[in-house]
């Protein structure tokens, strides 16, 4: 290197320079080296006349060269960045700045000036890390940035500006104003209000909408600060924002969602007390205040089981809750709703049904308990339970408790002790019924259980069985004779009279007693023989008692066997119709009544006497005074329009038949269906069946008689009839009964036929007399005037083809 003073000059700047330093031909070959070349492990030596692209990355020497001429063309100097290697091999970021010497003929060359910018790059590259998660930061977190300066309007964004705000790029030009068109109009005045407002505080939060077009309005939330000139004039403003339009959305479903859950507890009739982790009352709606006395100002913030928990149980309820706060759960509340007993503001305590949810909330567990005060529904569980083992009516126990009365009468009774089983019937409360009401029919009722209970020793057991059925249990009776006490006593006490709402009445009831070993006593059995003795004693005539004796039982199983074949008879077509002749006094036939018979294949023709009253029992006399009467109706037509036009047709009428609602009905259907006129047909009845109701009786046969029918009273004289009501009848026939027949030969029988056949001519009506059988008989009674006569005299009940011979082949009839 030259040594002159221009030379020396700089040779003394280079060796004193920090950074490296180097002079080297315009080829490359360096010339001189300063000692800051040890930077990258170098001697001055070691680079001294070597060519720099022995230290120039290969990659960066094309590109460096390339640069180099262009800016030592352009104005002598350049200023690159190369990678160069340090001794140990390593490339090294280095900043060359380089300056043509050409010029300057004491130096010449290339002056190198390297300074290594490795830690420069690191923190540019660091910057650049940083700034790419910025940018992923505020992607993830649906933020952006911004910044407007005021002097010139413009607005610099983030690059997710535009998806927070839901537009294209394009949409903003960047500028303030083109933003303010995106806002909501509606919030544009407040924006600007916010952006403007002057104060100590610079910075502001609001929520507002802005129009997006491709997802329509959003709602943003912007944090920002105002940045003012030294004259305190706003000057800029920077801030973020954040799409907060799904949150505000779900805050606002959470608000709905807890005014209609408080709207709803405060509507709900159970009460409802939220309680938190201490056990302290945080919610407490109108129902519970009304439910426990407590207002909600009195009870929120009071411990729940000092307010409503009684002294003696708070001790396990705080044990629970503390194992529910513990646990986080309680078994108790696993099983839906339980019953407590709950204490109310006025010390009062009472039954509640308790239901508690457990639900997690900042701060702890709350408790919140749905309360319902039970005591209507206990109240009526009680009297349920009682009605399901009592009678409502008497208060007495009902059959399903007789059972268990049964059972502890058993065990009661020692090894040789007997129990006895009574069954009351209260005869013809039907009649009490259906003339007086149901209501007069309950009070009779009541009265004869309290009059049993009055009989009874209070350790027996009085039951209701059924409507009109008593069930009298004992097992303090040893004896058939305490039994028929017993029973005798509760007939005395039935007897005596009744005064019901000014009617006064004797009724009476029937009693069938049966008795058994303890041991091998059975309550089906007991009741099942006593009530085949209840029907032996009404068979006899009513209030009365009978036992029972095992014959009975065969009996009963034979009237059972005889009602099935009767049925199994009237679905076959075993029954059969016989006609008796009615005559006049002359003998001429005037009418004929049908008797039904059976035709049994085993035991013959069965009388009816037989399996009448079996019919009424079972209720097969329905069915089977329908058939008589459909039978009757189309011989009697038959007859009529071939051998005798004026020929009356007379069938008997049961009191159950009677007492249809709809036998005026079936009646006229009848005589449609069939065709016979309506005066040919005579309906007997009996005076006891009259007599079973007399006012609905005489109703009844009132409408039947509108109908255009003949009503006849057979049997007269043998029941109990009032000639007061007989008076009320619209009846036209009186059958005089074959026991005053048979003895007409006694003055005082002449007597009473001979004023009933003028009673009955002086109320309208005719008179038949039943059971002629000598030419005597028949004199007498023509002699009385009775009008008609019936009798084996003229025929016993014969087929319907006899009876047509009689017709056709009358015969001397007047003798």
């Amino acid at each position: 290197m030259a040594t002159n003073g221009s030379s020396r000059f700089f040779e003394t700047l280079v060796h004193s320079s920090a950074d490296i330093a180097l002079v080297a031909d315009p080829d490359g070959t360096i010339r001189y080296a300063n000692a800051a070349v040890a930077l990258f492990g170098y001697t001055p030596d070691d680079l001294v006349g070597r060519n720099l692209r022995d230290f120039v990355h290969p990659d960066d020497q094309v590109s460096g060269a390339t640069n180099v001429r262009a800016a030592l063309g352009a104005g002598g100097s350049a200023l690159v960045e190369w990678r160069i290697k340090d001794r140990d091999g390593m490339w090294v970021p280095v900043e060359e700045s380089l300056t043509d010497l050409s010029d300057n003929g004491d130096v010449g060359g290339l002056l190198i000036s390297i300074r290594d910018i490795a830690d420069r790059r690191v923190a540019e590259q660091a910057l650049v890390d940083t700034q790419t998660r910025l940018v992923v930061a505020l992607e993830a977190s649906r933020m952006a940035v911004w910044e407007i300066d005021f002097s010139t309007q413009e607005m610099v964004v983030s690059p997710n500006f535009h998806e927070v705000y839901g537009f294209t790029p394009d949409r903003l030009t960047g500028t303030y104003l083109d933003f303010l068109h995106l806002v909501h109009p509606d919030d544009l005045e407040l924006l600007r209000r916010t952006v403007r407002v002057t104060g100590q505080d610079d910075v502001f939060a609001l929520d507002y909408r802005i129009c997006s077009p491709e997802h329509g309005v959003r709602m943003l939330h912007g944090r920002g600060r105002r940045i003012r000139d030294e004259s305190g004039q706003l000057s800029r403003l920077h801030g973020a924002v954040i799409d907060v339009t799904d949150e505000r959305r779900a805050e606002r479903r959470r608000l709905e969602a807890e005014q209609t859950f408080r709207r709803t507890i405060e509507a709900t009739s159970d009460g409802f007390i939220g309680v938190d982790a201490a056990g302290l009352i945080v919610n407490w709606n109108a129902s519970a205040a009304r439910i426990f006395g407590w207002t909600e100002a009195e009870a929120v913030g009071q411990r729940i089981d000092d307010l409503i928990v009684p002294p003696e149980l708070r001790s396990a309820h705080r044990s629970g809750f503390s194992k529910a706060v513990a646990d986080g759960q309680t078994s108790l509340f696993h099983a839906g709703a339980v019953e407590l007993t709950g204490l109310r503001a006025d010390g009062s305590r009472f039954p509640v049904e308790v239901s508690v949810v457990i639900v997690e909330q900042e701060g702890g567990l709350r408790f919140n308990a749905f309360v319902r005060d039970v005591t209507e529904r206990k109240a009526t569980e009680a009297l349920l339970a009682r009605q399901a083992i009592t009678d409502e009516l008497t208060n007495l126990p009902n059959r399903a408790l007789l059972n268990d009365r049964f059972q502890r009468a058993k065990e009661r009774a020692d090894s040789g002790g007997r129990l006895t089983l009574l069954f009351v019937d209260i005869d013809h409360l039907n009649v009490v019924n259906d003339s007086l009401g149901h209501d007069l029919g309950d009070q009779l009722i009541r009265e004869v259980a309290d009059r049993i209970l009055g009989v009874v020793p209070a350790t027996d057991t009085v039951t209701r069985f059924g409507g009109d059925e008593f069930v009298v249990l004992t097992d303090s009776l040893v004896a058939a004779r305490g039994a028929s006490g017993l029973a005798e006593a509760i007939l005395q006490a039935i007897a005596r009279p009744y005064d019901l709402a000014g009617h006064r009445m004797t009724p009476a009831v029937t009693i069938g007693v049966a008795m058994a070993e303890a041991s091998d006593a059975r309550l089906d059995e007991l009741l099942r023989d006593a009530d085949i003795a209840m029907y032996r004693a009404k068979a006899q005539g009513r209030n009365r008692f009978e036992f029972f004796e095992i014959t009975m039982r065969e009996q009963a199983q034979q009237r059972f066997e005889l009602a099935n074949e009767l049925r199994q008879a009237l679905d076959g077509n075993g029954l059969r119709l016989y006609y008796q002749p009615v005559v006049s006094a002359d003998g001429t036939i005037v009418s004929t009544e049908a008797l039904v018979r059976w035709e049994h294949p085993d035991r013959g023709l069965i009388h009816p006497g037989d399996f009448i009253p079996l019919a009424e029992e079972t209720g097969l006399i329905l069915p089977l005074g329908q058939w008589v009467l459909e039978t009757a109706c189309r011989q009697a037509v038959a007859w009529r329009r071939d051998l005798a036009p004026t020929l009356g047709m007379a069938v008997n009428m049961s009191v159950r038949q009677l007492s249809q609602p709809d036998l005026v009905g079936r009646m006229e259907s009848l005589l449609g269906a069939s065709g016979l006129e309506p005066g040919a047909l005579c309906l007997e009845l009996t005076e006891s069946a009259l007599m079973e109701d007399p006012v609905k009786s005489a109703e009844t046969l009132g409408r039947l008689r509108t109908l255009g029918l003949s009503l006849a009273i057979d049997d007269f004289g043998t029941g109990y009839s009032s000639l007061h009501y007989l008076s009320r009848l619209s009846v036209q026939v009186l059958k005089l009964d074959r026991v005053f027949i048979e003895s007409l030969d006694t003055e005082a029988n002449r007597a009473i036929v001979g004023s009933t056949i003028q009673l009955a001519r002086a109320l309208g009506m005719t008179t038949v007399a039943e059971g002629v059988e000598t030419a005597e008989q028949r004199a007498v009674l023509i002699e009385l005037g009775c009008e008609s006569l019936q009798g084996f005299l003229w025929s016993k009940p014969v087929p319907a083809d006899a009876f047509e011979q009689l017709l056709r082949h009358p015969g001397d009839w007047s003798r």
